[in-house]
């Protein structure tokens, strides 16, 4: 948790960790993605509830873009946090 705060100080400062510490810098890069990828994995259930919907047709394309994507707006607001 300290290499995320260590890294938004960088970005704050206009500067990159990258340019420091190249291995850091690919090992939080790497736990970030883990990280990001927990969060869908998490929810897929609820992609797969929509998919089911829409090709039951159940919902029409338009109700299937809204849920979807607004899953998909939700899960990146939080890998973000």
């Amino acid at each position: 948790m300290l290499e995320i705060i260590e890294r938004k100080r960088f970005e704050k400062g206009g500067r990159s960790l990258l340019n420091f510490d190249k291995a850091r810098n690919h090992e939080l890069t790497c736990y970030l993605i883990l990280l990001e990828n927990q969060i869908f994995l998490k929810n897929r259930e609820k992609y797969y509830q929509v998919l089911d919907l829409f090709t039951r047709k159940i919902i029409i394309i338009d109700e299937f873009f809204n849920q979807f994507y607004g899953l998909r707006r939700s899960n990146l607001k939080t890998s973000r946090m």
